[in-house]
């Protein structure tokens, strides 16, 4: 169903990518649902890079990934020519089944991004050989999969978007910050992740914070949704507080290369799958182990 409502011409970077395919809002919501579940559970690796970014099944389950956040976000209603995800977001204000996939939705994109995201620092990452260390089969699908999911995000803040829908996202923004966090907290107290690693997590996130936030807060009502509803200055200064004593933790240099060490550091975050079950992060599991506030499966 997903490869045939896809259609793909010659153009290398995907621009021209177009959804044939049509749905209501309730079989978007289901769609976007399944989707991001997918990414939770089978796509969450941290890392993308060297032999786990190599294995045939990582790149054939990124490219299912890939297709189906096309579809979900490009697809058009099945009359007109209004995209179907934002009639979800217009409908989540009247709808509470719709509004709990949307808000587990959202939730999830919201942590894949955080833990997964292949950015700019990730594309420069520094190597005796170039980027070409970096590279493998599935790096560049994990770039296109977050070049994707960002915008979508970002698009949440536009004027013409509906507020409750802002209004949740920020919610997933909050709760996925605060459990990464304790998350973070954790691993460093257990000495199950290195100081690098959690430096790179830390900086990601804020990075998403700030910029999401800063889009996102664009009216008074959402405003106000974070600051009173979402206690929003007291979650900034215990953001704060916690980045500064990350910080201020012992940062002494690695003996051997940087760059192999936050790799080596970033994979060992990764589960140990047992058969059958799918394959995720500790700190991954930790944000789902916490009350999942609006979340639903």
């Amino acid at each position: 169903m997903v490869s045939s409502s896809v259609s793909r011409p010659l153009q290398a970077d995907g621009s021209s990518e177009k959804v044939h395919t049509r749905m209501d809002a309730s079989e978007v919501s289901a769609l976007l649902r399944k989707t991001t579940k997918f990414l939770r559970g089978h796509l969450n690796l941290g890392c993308f890079e060297g032999p786990a970014g190599a294995q045939k099944a990582v790149v054939m389950r990124l490219s299912l990934a890939y297709d189906l956040l096309l579809v979900a976000f490009n697809v058009r209603l099945k009359e007109g020519d209004t995209l179907a995800v934002a009639e979800l977001e217009q409908q989540v204000s009247s709808s509470k089944q719709l509004k709990q996939e949307f808000q587990a939705s959202l939730d999830d994109l919201v942590a894949w991004l955080f833990l997964n995201a292949r950015g700019a620092s990730e594309e420069l990452a520094a190597s005796g050989l170039g980027n070409q260390e970096t590279q493998t089969p599935a790096t560049a699908k994990v770039k296109k999969i977050t070049d994707m999911v960002e915008a979508y995000l970002l698009r949440l803040g536009g004027k013409d978007k509906d507020e409750v829908a802002t209004q949740m996202a920020l919610s997933s923004l909050v709760r996925v910050v605060k459990q990464l966090n304790r998350g973070l907290a954790q691993a460093a107290e257990d000495g199950t992740a290195g100081v690098d690693a959690l430096m790179s997590l830390s900086r990601r996130s804020n990075d998403y914070f700030t910029r999401f936030v800063g889009n996102w807060l664009n009216s008074d009502a959402i405003a106000n949704h974070f600051v009173f509803e979402l206690g929003g200055f007291e979650f900034l200064l215990d953001v704060i507080g916690k980045t500064e004593e990350r910080q201020n933790r012992d940062p002494s240099p690695p003996l051997k290369d940087p760059r192999g060490e936050h790799q080596e550091q970033i994979t060992s975050l990764s589960a140990q799958p047992k058969a059958d079950e799918p394959e995720g992060s500790d700190i991954f599991d930790i944000l789902y182990s916490a009350d999942q506030e609006g979340g639903v499966d």
